[in-house]
């Protein structure tokens, strides 16, 4: 990510910290208090009165807040000892500002650093600051490229250990968090928040050139790379390039010539979900694009667009060696014989 980029991130984030706080927090109240009915409707009598989370959700969110942002890891650093030592409430330091409770008095002056703002651990690359010199430390892996800890499945490499237990749960399949309005179950308390988005149809992340809106960080820094041009993925066999990692995944069938999805009613096969989507219209008979000069129906949306051009008479398709102009592109491709004596693509 260019220095440009990182400075428009900053700005859509800096955007909606200024612009939603009070949305944000009755979103994080909303979405807390349905993972409270869960937990209530789960957990056993030997729960302790007025848990919030089981074990195995509270030991996943920590690692969650460890590896997203240093605030919640001002936060998470003293939370442990927060849980062991919640029956001495009222011997608790509290903090003046938000009046939150600590055990010891050097977590409530760790806490303070985050409504103070002060950062004095300077990164000497990118000049970013940080609050304590252990979170710099963990930054620096950025820059290194450092990083020392493997998954042993599946060899995959992280920077950091928190990062390594959450991608753990992939191989176990294990989602302790449920969306209360779906009930699709979720490995992250992270992505189960996301998905509540989803419900709520809050798009609070907004793209400054063309001001569309995303409910999601991750889909505006796609969408930013049709603005910029970039295409970081490149197909090392054909050298084409993508926006994006999946693209080029999706792509490299064709070179493979995998086709793994298969009609249950003809057997043929396809390479993409959605070929084999529009593929099943012809045993269904269904054709829901309708032309709205002649209303003759298509099983499919390029069918109709390249059927309008009977209608606007456009030609878009050119003979780059007589220049004659065709409607359709396999028109042209039919054309070219007489060029090349053969198809040329």
């Amino acid at each position: 990510m260019d220095e440009d980029e990182s400075d428009l991130y900053t700005e859509q984030s800096q955007n909606y910290n200024q612009n939603s706080n009070v949305k944000h927090e009755h979103q994080e109240t909303v979405i807390k208090q349905e993972m409270i009915n869960l937990t209530d409707r789960d957990k056993s009598p030997s729960h302790t009165h007025g848990s919030e989370f089981s074990g195995s959700q509270v030991e996943m969110i920590k690692l969650e807040k460890e590896i997203t942002s240093e605030k919640n890891i001002l936060t998470d650093d003293i939370q442990g000892e927060e849980i062991k030592t919640s029956h001495q409430a009222e011997n608790q330091h509290q903090c003046h500002i938000c009046l939150k409770k600590f055990a010891k008095l050097s977590y409530l002056k760790k806490h303070l650093l985050i409504h103070s703002g002060e950062k004095r651990f300077q990164c000497q690359v990118c000049l970013k600051e940080f609050s304590q010199s252990s979170h710099l430390k963990t930054h620096q892996s950025v820059h290194t490229g450092e990083k020392p800890f493997d998954c042993p499945i599946c060899l995959k490499k992280f920077s950091q250990l928190a990062a390594l237990k959450i991608h753990q749960v992939v191989h176990t399949g294990e989602k302790t968090f449920k969306c209360q309005i779906c009930l699709k179950g979720f490995s992250r308390f992270e992505t189960l928040k996301e998905h509540h988005l989803v419900h709520t149809g809050e798009k609070p992340f907004k793209c400054l050139v063309c001001q569309k809106e995303f409910s999601r960080l991750t889909n505006l820094r796609v969408h930013l790379k049709l603005h910029t041009g970039e295409k970081p993925f490149k197909c090392l066999i054909c050298q084409k390039e993508f926006n994006q990692s999946t693209k080029l995944k999706s792509h490299l069938k064709v070179h493979t010539g995998e086709k793994p999805f298969q009609c249950k009613i003809c057997l043929k096969e396809f390479s993409h979900s959605s070929g084999l989507k529009t593929h099943l219209l012809v045993h269904t008979g269904e054709k829901p694009f309708q032309c709205q000069i002649c209303l003759k129906e298509f099983s499919q949306s390029g069918h109709l667009k390249t059927h309008q051009t009977v209608h606007t008479g456009e030609k878009p398709y050119r003979c780059q060696i007589c220049l004659k102009e065709f409607s359709q592109s396999s028109t042209l491709k039919t054309h070219q014989v007489v060029h090349y004596g053969e198809k040329p693509f």
